[in-house]
C-alpha cells in the first residue's frame, strides 16, 4: 500500500520497489495493477553486496536476515538510487547493512522512511550515523524500543552529497 500512497502523493516520480517475498510480491502487483500503476519491480532483498541471506520469519516485526541458514533464502543486492529520492525501507534488519552502505558509495536519499530493528541495541548507531551525514530525524527513538519508525532528511543542498 505504501508504493500505491506514494505514486498518489507523487505521480510523476519514478517507483523503484524491491520486495523478495513472493506473497508480498503478489499483493503487490496486484495493487499496482488495480491502480494502473507502472513501476520498476525487483523480486529481491536489500544488503550491502550482492550475496543470498536467509530470512528467518518470526512475529510481525521479529524476523530477521542473516548468512546463516536454515532461513527461507533471499537473493539480495545493493540499491542503486537517485539523490533525490524518497527511499522506504522495511526490511527486517537488513537497514543496517544498506544505509552505511549507500553513504559510503556518496548515495544520499533526501527523504528516509524506515522501520529499524533491534533499535534498543544498535539503533542509536544508526541514527548518529545519519546525523553525521547532515539528516535531520523525527519519530519515537526511545532506548528501550526493540523495533520503532523514524523519518530523516536532508536539505535540498545537501542532495548532492556533502556531508555536515
Amino acid at each position: 500500500m505504501f508504493g500505491v500512497l506514494a505514486k498518489a502523493l507523487f505521480p510523476d516520480a519514478r517507483l523503484v520497489c524491491f520486495e523478495p517475498d513472493e506473497k508480498n510480491l503478489a499483493q503487490l502487483r496486484h495493487n499496482f495493477a488495480a491502480n494502473g500503476i507502472v513501476a520498476d519491480i525487483h523480486p529481491v532483498g536489500l544488503w550491502s553486496r550482492e550475496t543470498t541471506l536467509y530470512y528467518h520469519p518470526g512475529t510481525s516485526y521479529g524476523g530477521y536476515i542473516d548468512e546463516q541458514p536454515p532461513g527461507i533464502p533471499i537473493p539480495c543486492v545493493v540499491p542503486r538510487i537517485d539523490a533525490d529520492c524518497w527511499l522506504k525501507l522495511d526490511i527486517e534488519g537488513s537497514e543496517y547493512e544498506v544505509l552505511p552502505r549507500l553513504l559510503a558509495d556518496g548515495a544520499y536519499p533526501r527523504w528516509i522512511s524506515m522501520e529499524i530493528h533491534d533499535f534498543n541495541r544498535r539503533g542509536s548507531a544508526l541514527l548518529a550515523l545519519l546525523r553525521q551525514h547532515g539528516y535531520e530525524i523525527s519519530g519515537d527513538v526511545s532506548p528501550g524500543l526493540s523495533c520503532t519508525t523514524v523519518e530523516a532528511w536532508r536539505n535540498a543542498a545537501d542532495s548532492a552529497g556533502e556531508t555536515h
